[in-house]
């Protein structure tokens, strides 16, 4: 059976060709519009069309498997036809987050949509989050992710990421050095994350437990 990935380039170039016929249909009225305008304007409301499809699918109270996998093909074919669209990338994030652990490339897919978002707003505080934590969790063993976790939090870096972030970040490395058996580190960076963010509700909760 194809798989979504190769179902959605297929897609892609069926999408294309539809652009280049509305433009030629466009072009054989006599309209008098410039070929990349036209272009560009075909394939934005195409990739509104399939957003807004996929959006339709999402917003069911029951949403299946093989929902989510066309609601993510059609994502995928919106940002291919219309990459300049903040919210066909923010969809694909959001389908390829659901999906990566079920779709091949979805994880991909993802990592791509979080690049692009930050090209729009660099400053979007979740996706700079979720690239450091990506970034983290890509390193082959739980030492080296440790210490992707300690560089990120070395004392110079505090301002940058700003303490929403370095109160994630260090909640997250307690919780692998817990995994890993050093229970007291964990501990020690359970009570960081609650200096960095006092309004942390799960780094507060486990505080409160281990009481």
């Amino acid at each position: 059976m194809p798989s979504i990935a190769s179902g959605s380039s297929c897609l892609v170039g069926l999408v294309l060709a539809v652009v280049g016929l509305v433009a030629s249909t466009v072009r054989a009225q006599g309209i008098d519009v410039e070929d990349q305008g036209l272009e560009q304007w075909a394939a934005s409301r195409l990739a509104a069309s399939f957003d807004a499809i996929g959006s339709d699918l999402l917003e069911k109270e029951l949403v299946l498997v093989p929902q989510l996998e066309i609601a993510y093909g059609l994502a995928e074919i919106a940002t291919e036809t219309s990459p300049d669209s903040e919210a066909a990338w923010r969809s694909l994030y959001e389908l390829g987050t659901l999906l990566q652990n079920d779709v091949p490339d979805a994880a991909e897919a993802r990592r791509r949509a979080i690049q692009a978002i930050l090209r729009f707003d660099p400053d979007d505080p979740v996706m700079r989050l979720r690239l450091l934590l990506d970034r983290i969790e890509g390193r082959p063993t739980a030492a080296a992710r440790i210490e992707g976790y300690e560089r990120l939090l070395a004392p110079g870096n505090i301002e940058k990421l700003g303490n929403p972030t370095a109160a994630r970040l260090a909640f997250d490395l307690a919780l692998l050095q817990m995994r890993v058996g050093d229970q007291a580190a964990g501990v020690e960076n359970v009570v960081r994350a609650l200096e960095f963010d006092p309004t942390f509700p799960a780094a507060a909760d486990m505080a409160a437990r281990s009481e």
